[in-house]
């Protein structure tokens, strides 16, 4: 109602890519079979759903980007650099599940494009880059000067271990790694976004991770866990390890 007062012309609603699933074991494209397994992937279908229903006069445009990284992440990006400067950091899998990156300011890029290009009532997928969890966090900690180690825990583990967190968990308390962090991180989540750059006529800005980490080093240094770490550690000449190992 309130972009109706606003005579807003076009709505572009930023989703996620994990409409998708966590199940599927080949690049993802605009005509793959929507298969959300989790929460939150449910809510994002069912808020697109909801808005091409009941917002149609404000030509909605949807957008799912793949995995956003970038200053200001809040979810994942903390929890893996803490647990990085205090030691070992177990990924299921060892993080090596094929994921596609965007980073935020491209996604800022292709609401831009959206909200000039985009088909009312239409759902594009914003991809960046091919890496993986592993990777990123590998250049994260080189970049505030650590060491990143990083083992390998079982799939089928870490996924009983996180239904056992969410079971334990208070209620309202925060939840990690639940599931869904343990889908994200484990399976591969890799997407074909070649129809949206031909119908939007854009493409990403940032093509690596090596390209982005070095404008994110100074938020990573501020992240609590990283700023204290350093405060024990001062750099030395190259890659240190974590206080105590």
């Amino acid at each position: 109602e309130a972009a109706r007062r606003a005579r807003v012309g076009r709505l572009v609603h930023v989703s996620t890519a994990d409409v998708f699933g966590p199940d599927h074991n080949a690049r993802i494209n605009e005509k793959s079979v929507v298969k959300p397994a989790h929460a939150y992937e449910r809510l994002k279908l069912a808020e697109e759903e909801w808005l091409l229903e009941n917002a149609a006069d404000l030509e909605p445009v949807i957008l799912r980007p793949a995995r956003v990284f970038g200053e200001g992440e809040d979810w994942i990006t903390p929890r893996l650099m803490a647990a990085m400067v205090r030691g070992r950091v177990w990924l299921p899998g060892g993080g090596r599940a094929k994921q596609t990156f965007v980073a935020a300011e491209d996604v800022g890029r292709a609401c831009l494009a959206a909200s000039d290009r985009g088909r009312p009532g239409h759902r594009y997928l914003v991809g960046g880059f091919d890496s993986t969890w592993r990777d990123f966090l590998v250049s994260a900690a080189r970049a505030v000067g650590f060491a990143a180690d990083i083992a390998s825990v079982p799939y089928d583990i870490a996924f009983l271990r996180a239904l056992g967190v969410e079971t334990m968990t208070p209620e309202g308390a925060v939840v990690w790694p639940g599931t869904y962090a343990v889908d994200v991180i484990a399976k591969p989540r890799y997407y074909d976004d070649s129809y949206s750059r031909r119908e939007l006529t854009w493409s990403p800005s940032v093509g690596s991770l090596e390209q982005d980490i070095p404008a994110m080093t100074p938020w990573l240094n501020r992240l609590p866990e990283v700023a204290s770490a350093l405060a024990q550690a001062p750099l030395q000449t190259g890659a240190t390890s974590p206080p105590g190992r």
